[in-house]
This record gives C-alpha cells, structure tokens and sequence, in this order.
C-alpha cells in the first residue's frame, strides 16, 4: 500500500494541482536592482498559478479575481498599491497605456485601488477597468503594498510580475513574448 505523503503527491500531480511554470522562459520576475526593480514581497512568483481573491468591485457589482480573470487575453494587473501614495498612479499611467494602446488585442487592463473613487487621473481610466479592493485582499494577496504589477496568462498563471510598475520592462517583456505590438 502507497504512503499516505505519495498518494497525495500523486493525485495533485494528476489533476496537474502542482503545475508550476517557474523555468518556463516565458514567465519572468523584473530583477531586484536591474533598471530600478525592487524585491516583491509576498505574492505569488512568475510560473505560478494566480490565487483567487475577493471582494472585488466593478462599479456596483461585486466579483473575484477569477470571475474577472475568465478571458482569452492576459490580464494586466495594475496596483496603486496599499500604502495608499497619491503618486502611485503617476507610475502607473506609463505602463497602462503601453499595454492599452500596443497590445490591447491581446490584454485586459485593470487598475486595482483601495477604492473605485480612488481611481486617479482620467487619462489612466481610459482604455483601462477600475477594480475596486476595498478590504485589500488582492493587494495583501499579491503583496502589492507600493505600485505594481502583474500579468496573468489566459490560463491562469502569472506570466511577469514588476515592483515598481515600469513600462519600458513591461515592452521589453511582451515584445519577446508577442513580437512588436499594435496587433
């Protein structure tokens, strides 16, 4: 008879419930101390699949993540992080509208505040999804305490996270990914 520890081990391996992309070339964390990137703390890595979280707010209704997830783009998380800094969506507007306007035909972006009135300036809003967090449990749950972000795979599974959200390694990412963008 199998041990207990294996026979677990080996159901999670069949329902692929261990699958992580971790060495996949495609899934990649921005570098501590290359080009400014800091050290996420907390979170899920790049490779791994993206946790659920809720209550989630989309004007008035109210979803998870996964509910929000369910497309056959990537989704562009975008964290104003929260320490709630007003200047954090400053930091944000660069890589919103590199996402929005060269790769729009394949990610959903979405701006994830403390609260949809919250949700910065007019030009960030536009092209993008607000995503109201209001008892921070996507932002506890992605350790995204300052701005942020992560991009997460139609699959499910974090393709790139960035601390603090920069845009030009955003484009360096997605152009290896995706090639050129304006699709």
């Amino acid at each position: 008879m199998t041990p207990e520890p294996e026979r677990l081990a080996e159901a999670q391996h069949i329902e692929e419930l261990d699958l992580d992309y971790r060495k996949s070339p495609i899934c990649v964390e921005a570098e501590a101390g290359h080009s400014g990137a800091a050290r996420l703390r907390g979170g899920p890595h790049a490779g791994a699949q993206a946790p659920d979280a809720s209550p989630l707010q989309i004007d008035d209704r109210s979803l998870t993540l996964y509910q929000l997830l369910q497309s056959t783009k990537h989704s562009l998380l975008l964290f104003s992080g929260s320490l709630r800094n007003p200047s954090a969506f400053d930091a944000l507007e660069s890589p919103a509208a590199l996402a929005i306007r060269d790769y729009g035909h394949l990610t959903n972006v979405y701006i994830v505040c403390t609260s949809t009135r919250d949700a910065g300036p007019m030009d960030l809003r536009r092209g993008a999804t607000i995503i109201g967090d209001p008892e921070l449990a996507l932002h506890n749950r992605y350790g995204a305490e300052k701005n942020s972000f992560y991009l997460i795979r139609p699959d499910g599974y974090i393709a790139y996270r960035d601390q603090p959200a920069n845009a030009e390694r955003l484009r360096h990412y997605l152009e290896g990914v995706f090639g050129g963008g304006n699709g």
